[in-house]
């Protein structure tokens, strides 16, 4: 329908429900934000006081604006094949030639619909970064668990030296265990020691050194860890949106239009005035 320009927020993730099978009807439902975007659904961002409330804000503006586009794409589509009926004519040998009747209103609607989107995919990019840096900041919030204040001195470098010939010296769960053991006891400077030292000093893989990260995160910056998680989640149902978005748009066929009423109350939807 509309030439395709690529203003594309960048994919973290990919979506389960990302798939080119969805009708039109329910990928307009994944983007409704009564639907997708439910405090209820992410409880630990919805708590006061946190950057996760200001993560869940503008999650569902994102959707709302995803939403609200995709449907008035799909209207004006609707209209101008409506108001422009497909004429076909036989010729030799039985083949079959299709056109559409147009009415002089194609530039007119192509200007708006670019525009439109243009406006929607850089509003939602916008978002999306503001998202992005409020995951960092939970990303360091986060790594100051494993910061040693006193990281460098000789009697710490020397604690930290036996706390990784004893993870060493441990078998496999024993080794497994000592990380859950430690947090548990709120001891970060032995933490420290081991998951910022090459994973093999204390015995472990990278794999391993990793998962120890995640569970001393869980245990030690446990709000921060949870919305992490969460912020994650909402920027991939972000992504998967403006995915929808720039999908739809590019699939849509040559722009047909119609000086009707019908269409031109579906553009003004997306120019913000009536036509």
């Amino acid at each position: 329908m509309f030439d395709t320009k690529s203003e594309a927020v960048e994919t973290e993730t990919n979506d389960p429900t990302d798939h080119e099978s969805l009708t039109d009807d329910v990928i307009f439902a994944t983007l409704d934000p009564e639907i997708s975007a439910q405090p209820q659904s992410f409880p630990i961002l919805n708590e006061e006081g946190t950057l996760g409330l200001q993560v869940l804000s503008t999650f569902k503006a994102s959707m709302t604006e995803a939403h609200e586009f995709y449907g008035q794409l799909l209207e004006v589509e609707k209209q101008m094949h409506a108001a422009s009926p497909n004429w076909s004519v036989v010729g030799k040998n039985n083949s079959v030639t299709h056109f559409k009747i147009q009415n002089g209103r194609e530039h007119e609607v192509r200007d708006i619909v670019e525009k439109a989107y243009g406006r929607v995919m850089t509003s939602m990019g916008t978002k999306m970064d503001a998202m992005l840096g409020v995951k960092q900041r939970l990303e360091s919030k986060i790594a100051e668990v494993f910061k040693d204040p006193e990281e460098g001195k000789m009697l710490v470098e020397l604690r930290g030296k036996e706390v990784r010939e004893y993870a060493r010296s441990l078998d496999d769960l024993g080794r497994m265990d000592l990380i859950s053991n430690l947090a548990r006891n709120g001891d970060k400077r032995s933490i420290a020691a081991i998951v910022n030292a090459p994973a093999f000093l204390s015995g472990f893989t990278d794999e391993e050194n990793a998962q120890n990260k995640q569970v001393a995160a869980m245990a030690l910056a446990t709000q921060a860890y949870q919305q992490l998680q969460q912020t994650k989640e909402v920027i991939n149902r972000v992504n998967y949106a403006s995915r929808q978005l720039r999908n739809r748009y590019a699939k849509s066929s040559q722009a047909e239009s119609s000086p009707t009423v019908k269409l031109s109350k579906a553009l003004a939807g997306m120019r913000g005035s009536q036509c």
